[in-house]
């Protein structure tokens, strides 16, 4: 305890955090808390740490799995510390913000858990969710070692894993809607990725590349529940419907094996729109 108390974080950590639940916890999870707020020194991430502490699903993680999530939600908290607010319907501070809020605290409307997934070159699964309220991580993707996550390396997979796929799975849960070969389906994929897609950019994507995305849930083995819509006669009306943004296309074979180079104009945004910025309004706390 006292040496908790000796760490010159601890005064800032001490504003976000219930001291008798803090040294409640293993010395080991101690440490590790103001370890991580030392490598993402930010407010955001002493009040994000201080409310990690005192959330259900934390406390019943295994200790290696702890590390994993204090890694993530430091870094997401650092991430957003002074972004600057964007215009429209997309904002990488609101909806990182918005994710840890629903993440975090004595109720947490979402939760948070790490399995093994498959990792392989080939079949690697970054995570699922679960309905109506589980995310669930890669552990494989995720180290425990003391170290910002993804280091220095932007577009590391476990950083992509830890941020892209967290908000990316938490939107599926923001919008709840049953896979299959539906239109509904269809978009629910395309809006997740652009959740996902302007947490790791920072901007909203171009046409080439959500053309890319629409290409890959048609094609794709991994999205064969989705992407059988194409065969679906009233469902690939309004696919069709959807792809005519990126082009004149007769039919959806013909748009599949056209090309789309346009990286000036913005992608279409998802029909409907839905929660594009992981707010939950519609889940409950």
């Amino acid at each position: 305890m006292v040496e908790e108390q000796q760490h010159p974080l601890w005064p800032a950590l001490a504003l976000a955090v219930d001291a008798e639940r803090f040294f409640g916890l293993p010395a080991p999870t101690r440490r590790a808390v103001l370890q991580h707020f030392e490598l993402c020194p930010a407010r955001k991430t002493g009040r994000a740490l201080g409310r990690l502490v005192e959330t259900p699903w934390f406390l019943g993680l295994a200790e290696p799995d702890r590390v994993r999530s204090m890694r993530i939600v430091a870094y997401l908290a650092a991430s957003s510390e002074g972004a600057r607010p964007q215009p429209g319907p997309v904002c990488r501070g609101r909806i990182v913000d918005n994710t840890l809020g629903l993440l975090l605290g004595p109720k947490p409307v979402l939760s948070l858990s790490f399995e093994d997934l498959p990792y392989g070159t080939e079949d690697l699964v970054a995570g699922l969710r679960r309905l109506p309220s589980t995310l669930v991580l890669n552990r494989q993707a995720i180290g425990v070692q003391a170290q910002r996550l993804g280091g220095d390396n932007a577009a590391s997979v476990e950083r992509r894993v830890g941020s892209c796929t967290l908000v990316h799975e938490a939107n599926h849960l923001c919008n709840p809607t049953p896979v299959g070969p539906t239109y509904a389906a269809f978009m629910d994929e395309y809006r997740a990725w652009l959740v996902d897609f302007v947490v790791f950019a920072d901007r909203a994507p171009r046409m080439v590349e959500g053309w890319q995305r629409c290409r890959d849930l048609l094609t794709r083995p991994r999205y064969a529940d989705v992407g059988a819509v194409a065969d679906d006669p009233k469902s690939s009306v309004r696919v069709l419907g959807f792809l005519r943004h990126f082009g004149d296309f007769r039919s959806i074979e013909d748009a599949m094996k056209s090309h789309v180079d346009d990286f000036t104009n913005a992608a279409p945004w998802p029909d409907p729109m839905g929660d594009l910025e992981n707010a939950g309004d519609g889940l409950e706390g």
